[in-house]
């Protein structure tokens, strides 16, 4: 009977060796089978970009006690983006003003310029552009004067003038700000200064006239009515028998003269002489003559000799009253002569 080998300990050691190795091959075998499968299922998974995250900031009512141009109005909105991919950004105005201007656009933080006052509401858009996806919000901006006294405005009043005077206008603003301020007026009101409330007006013509004082920033506005008379008529009073030396006047400026005529005078007559030029005499009893109303009007007796004479029948005397006289200069006179006369 054959022995069996003796199983010494270094036998032994090199068996678990052996049973080792092949336990660790088994299980790599194992887990390259398992394996095989794996390229497989990531390349059937497909990537998918996750769009950027947009927030245009929160809508915004603004108080303005003043505006002043240009306004700014700060925004501060945010972008993200999942995978940190570079997003573009840009501000634009989606209703409202087409005069804002932003002072970087490409940027979240910016400012808009407003070249005018807008009670609103109007809306900025911010935009994010990842290559891929692009994503908008929103932001709403109101403008609402501040609450406090209201805006006034006074035109001053009604008035009345005479052409070519020049009157003072005084007119009163009172609102929160620097005003801008305009008179307004048909063409024949003249301003000094159109964009002063205290300023000065002529008028070229008679009539009634409406001037207005408005404030453009909060539209208020007030109207003075103005009532332009002519020029009062100066009229120089004479004394009988004693002429006036040295008439001279522009050329249809015409000149006024009065002579008391009192009871029992038969006659009265006016002589206009002398001097440079060519004048016309109109006389009319109490009332002021024109070229077209008048008692008398002038005979041109030699040259410069203009005559006219009012007498009355042999039976009675001439009306009593205030005979008015008035010198037509056709043409630039000068150096002339009136003598009045009364019997």
């Amino acid at each position: 009977m054959k022995k069996q080998p003796k199983l010494t300990l270094q036998r032994y050691q090199c068996s678990l060796a052996r049973l080792f190795r092949l336990v660790i091959f088994s299980l790599s075998v194992i887990s390259l089978q398992s394996m095989a499968s794996v390229p497989f299922e990531l390349a059937s998974a497909e990537y998918v970009n996750q769009p950027p995250e947009v927030d245009a900031g929160e809508d915004i009512v603004v108080g303005v006690s003043c505006f002043v141009d240009p306004y700014e109005l700060s925004l501060n909105g945010s972008v993200s983006d999942p995978e940190n991919d570079k997003v573009s950004v840009m501000w634009t105005v989606e209703n409202g003003p087409t005069d804002v201007v932003f002072t970087n656009p490409n940027s979240v933080a910016t400012k808009a310029i407003l070249d005018s006052y807008l009670n609103g509401p109007f809306q900025f858009k911010l935009t994010a552009t990842d290559g891929e996806h692009s994503v908008s919000d929103l932001i709403t901006i109101e403008m609402l004067p501040t609450p406090g006294a209201p805006p006034q405005v006074s035109a001053g009043g009604n008035h009345t003038v005479i052409v070519d005077e020049v009157f003072d206008l005084n007119g009163q603003v009172f609102v929160p700000c620097e005003p801008q301020i305009e008179w307004t007026g048909p063409d024949e009101a003249q301003f000094t200064n159109r964009r002063e409330a205290n300023t000065q007006v002529t008028f070229s013509a008679p009539g009634v006239y409406r001037l207005t004082l408005r404030e453009h920033k909060s539209g208020e506005y007030d109207i003075a009515e103005i009532t332009v008379n002519p020029k009062p008529i100066e009229v120089t009073p004479l004394e009988n028998g004693v002429s006036v030396m040295g008439i001279s006047a522009a050329a249809d400026e015409p000149l006024y003269y009065s002579l008391e005529v009192t009871e029992g005078a038969f006659d009265v007559w006016f002589m206009l002489y002398g001097g440079y030029g060519n004048a016309d005499l109109y006389v009319k009893r109490d009332e002021l003559p024109v070229t077209d109303n008048y008692d008398c009007r002038s005979v041109q007796i030699y040259m410069n000799y203009e005559w006219c004479h009012i007498q009355s029948d042999y039976y009675s005397p001439l009306v009593p009253g205030i005979y008015q006289v008035m010198v037509y200069p056709k043409t630039a006179i000068r150096d002339w002569i009136l003598s009045p006369n009364s019997y």
